[in-house]
């Protein structure tokens, strides 16, 4: 059932289509983010804890980066744990660079909701692509 589930949030992704997570995201979240430390270079940061506080960061993720693709390499699931493993592409709103990677997404699901998030992905290229180029000293 997870595996359903996490099959039909993620394809609405790439339509930017947030509903289908939004309505099974648990009222007390956790969502872990891959970028862990809070200094300002991955807006979205940190560890989120509540819906209010999940809608805000996948605010910040929307304002910085457009999904292009999230398309699904493996999901697998025991017990209430799913593991989900995606082919991605983001383009960053702020240089336009695009950037392909692979991104693991594990969640807790019970009683048919996420009650814990865990995203796993190579953070140092998505602030790559985010950075605007240094400009060459004449």
């Amino acid at each position: 059932m997870s595996k359903k589930l996490m099959h039909e949030i993620t394809e609405a992704f790439v339509e930017s289509d947030l509903r289908p997570l939004l309505r099974a995201l648990d009222d007390n979240i956790v969502w872990k983010s891959a970028a862990s430390v809070k200094d300002g270079t991955l807006r979205f940061a940190g560890i989120h804890t509540g819906i209010r506080d999940v809608r805000a960061a996948l605010a910040t993720i929307a304002a910085d980066f457009r999904l292009l693709r999230f398309k699904p390499i493996e999901i697998e699931e025991s017990g209430e744990i799913v593991w989900g493993m995606f082919y991605t592409t983001i383009e960053s709103r702020k240089t336009h660079r695009r950037v392909n990677f692979n991104c693991v997404l594990r969640w807790r699901v019970r009683k048919g909701k996420v009650v814990e998030h865990q995203a796993f992905f190579d953070t140092a290229l998505v602030l790559k692509a985010a950075q605007l180029p240094d400009k060459k000293s004449s």
